[in-house]
């Protein structure tokens, strides 16, 4: 509460205040204080009542802001790891590298996250329990193909060498030869969540796309990754044999070109050689002509000199 009185003395920094209504109390003297100012005055009591209350508000601020960092850290994504053969099934970590969400994206991925807690525990040990659960397993076979694909904001690579060795170490012993460990980008994470897809999944159906541009995302949704990575490398193999064909349709335009040159090669030979022929023949015909009218002129010159000589 604030009251007023008036300094009657100032004496060692402490002045003799008369509050209104008469009473006289000693005060902690301002330097601006004089004797005979009306001065304003604040309660001691209720000053401290005042600091507490305001260190208590900052205090509260404080750790209200640590609380919700702390939240904001713990519960924000940093990296997803999605498992894919049939069951779909991600996995989101924050950056302490332990799983705050789990997603199934089709009903066997559903079933399997069904009946395992994962939840706060490191993606290693997650990781480990989706492979290792007895739903999983009839997945694991020759025929099937499995992918493994890591998306981190901060670490890709140390979590990716680690999905690697866990991979190996758990499925070495089963007869399954067709896994990929993979990385993926933000962008591809982004796009397979609109479709409600996982990651890894999109990634192989944005590969089928660059062979099928028309193939939609929606078509291959339900498909497992052994399908559509049967799709892709059809598409590989028909992509080959239309370059392989086409360099035989080039090699025998090739050689097409090269017989026609040589055939008109010999020609022009063949046509020169005869031109030669007719100029030489013609000559000699020419010759023999100018030969025989000679002779036939010279025999009437001797038939002329005899009748003479009669």
């Amino acid at each position: 509460m604030r009251q007023t009185g008036l300094v009657m003395e100032i004496n060692n920094n402490t002045a003799l205040i008369m509050l209104t209504g008469g009473e006289f109390k000693h005060f902690t003297a301002k330097d601006t204080w004089q004797v005979g100012d009306t001065v304003v005055l604040e309660d001691k009591k209720q000053r401290g009542i005042v600091r507490a209350i305001i260190s208590l508000a900052a205090s509260f601020f404080i750790l209200l802001s640590a609380g919700i960092y702390g939240y904001s850290y713990y519960f924000t994504t940093n990296s997803v790891i999605s498992v894919d053969i049939n069951p779909s099934i991600e996995i989101m970590l924050n950056k302490a590298e332990r799983v705050i969400s789990s997603e199934g994206y089709n009903d066997e991925g559903t079933m399997i996250l069904e009946t395992l807690n994962l939840k706060n525990l490191k993606y290693t040990e997650a990781l480990e329990q989706i492979l290792l659960s007895e739903e999983m397993r009839p997945y694991l076979t020759s025929k099937d193909y499995l992918t493994l694909a890591v998306f981190s904001k901060s670490n890709e690579n140390e979590i990716l060498d680690r999905v690697k060795e866990i991979e190996s170490k758990i499925l070495s012993g089963e007869q399954m030869p067709n896994v990929e460990c993979k990385a993926v980008n933000e962008i591809t994470v982004s796009k397979a969540h609109s479709h409600n897809i996982s990651a890894g999944k999109y990634s192989f159906i944005e590969e089928l796309q660059e062979y099928m541009p028309n193939a939609s995302v929606e078509g291959y949704t339900e498909q497992s990754i052994r399908d559509i990575k049967s799709e892709i490398e059809s598409c590989k193999r028909k992509k080959e044999r239309k370059r392989e064909q086409l360099e035989k349709n080039n090699n025998d335009k090739e050689e097409t070109s090269s017989g026609v040159r040589g055939s008109n090669h010999i020609n022009g030979e063949l046509e020169e050689g005869s031109e030669g022929k007719h100029g030489k023949g013609s000559e000699d015909n020419s010759g023999n002509k100018q030969g025989d009218g000679s002779h036939r002129r010279n025999g009437k010159d001797n038939v002329m000199k005899k009748d003479k000589k009669k």
